[in-house]
């Protein structure tokens, strides 16, 4: 069972939350930040492991980007198919 409530009303609330955190991180400059760091900016076993590091955290927060949309089309279902906890029954 869910920790959280079946209120079709929040659940898509946090769905509408968590596309607007997918959309600011994607907005987030920091994608481009290896190329900047790229050969012709800083030379050495040093810059190559920056920009090794650099690279992983961006797919990391791109992969992290897909999961936050996956899970608010996951809850918009719920809310569709959730009764209201307020009102009628």
């Amino acid at each position: 069972m869910s920790a959280f409530s079946a209120d079709p009303v929040q659940l898509a609330a946090r769905a509408a939350a968590l596309r607007r955190l997918a959309t600011r991180l994607a907005e987030c400059p920091v994608g481009g930040l290896a190329e900047r760091a790229g050969a012709n900016t800083w030379l050495g076993p040093t810059a190559d492991r920056c920009r090794s590091e650099l690279s992983a955290h961006v797919r990391s927060i791109n992969e992290a980007i897909d999961d936050l949309a996956v899970r608010a089309v996951q809850l918009d279902h719920q809310a569709a198919n959730a009764r209201p906890l307020h009102g009628p029954c």
